[in-house]
């Protein structure tokens, strides 16, 4: 994406206000801190993985499957993810980045595997997760 298409949607993404309009009720006018439109899809359009992944406005989910403890291929995902960011002017929020081990029914001690990093960042480890209203858990 060319620098001015990607400035030009950075700055209809930020200060941003909202109000709402039942009847001839309106509130007042309010600066929007959390969400995006749907115009962000276009901002993330090329963002992609070599793994399995899902791309939902601004949340990003990628899946691994593996027998291997030790397969570094989502800490790989996460630094093209990180190059991807920085090449785009954005920043990771590692505070609310997770990473999930699924075992599938086999003895595995998931403190074993290799803990995913971002930059100075260990990324957290959770037991739950919800992902569009489904929460996942071990």
């Amino acid at each position: 994406m060319s620098s001015i298409l990607r400035n030009w949607l950075l700055s209809f993404l930020s200060d941003r206000a909202q109000f709402v309009e039942v009847g001839d009720c309106v509130s007042d006018c309010l600066e929007v801190h959390a969400g995006v439109p749907n115009c962000f899809k276009l901002l993330i359009r090329d963002l992609c993985f070599k793994l399995p992944f899902i791309k939902y406005v601004d949340d990003v989910s990628v899946a691994s499957v593996s027998h291997n403890l030790h397969n570094d291929s989502p800490q790989q995902a996460l630094c093209e993810l990180l190059q991807w960011c920085t090449t785009n002017g954005m920043h990771l929020n590692t505070g609310k980045t997770k990473e999930m081990t699924f075992a599938f029914g086999r003895l595995v001690n998931v403190d074993d595997c290799l803990p995913l990093l971002a930059e100075s960042s260990v990324i957290e480890r959770v037991d739950e997760f919800k992902i569009l209203g489904v929460i996942f858990f071990i």
